[in-house]
């Protein structure tokens, strides 16, 4: 009964000015980064103090291994501890009204990792 398949979500795009250039992009313009680590945990976990540096005022690591997010939140100049958010839990950005992601209902994700895709 009912319709079985997955809902896509809805995505939602933030506009630039056409004119706009990358290297006219600086940290402080990007509001969020979502990155995957599946084998480049400890590469994505230095990139943390670069994208700090750079004044990237949200970065989030999924940590595919351990099932979890860790949600860096730019406060100052730095970081700081991140949040770690059970990949059960859902973890809202910041500063994009409205982005809300339960890192477990990316099933295959979690699947490929684990080795029990079918």
């Amino acid at each position: 009964p009912g319709d079985q398949r997955p809902r896509r979500a809805q995505a939602r795009f933030l506009d630039f000015d056409a004119s706009l250039k990358v290297a006219d992009v600086t940290g402080a313009d990007v509001l969020l980064i979502i990155a995957i680590a599946d084998t480049t945990l400890r590469l994505d976990l230095r990139k943390a103090d670069i994208y700090a540096r750079g004044g990237v005022r949200e970065y989030w690591l999924v940590d595919v291994e351990r099932r979890c997010v860790r949600v860096h939140r730019l406060d100052g100049a730095s970081y700081g501890e991140p949040a770690v958010v059970a990949a059960e839990e859902t973890v809202a950005a910041a500063l994009i009204p409205g982005l809300k992601l339960r890192i477990a209902d990316f099933a295959r994700l979690m699947e490929d990792h684990s080795g029990s895709a079918d």
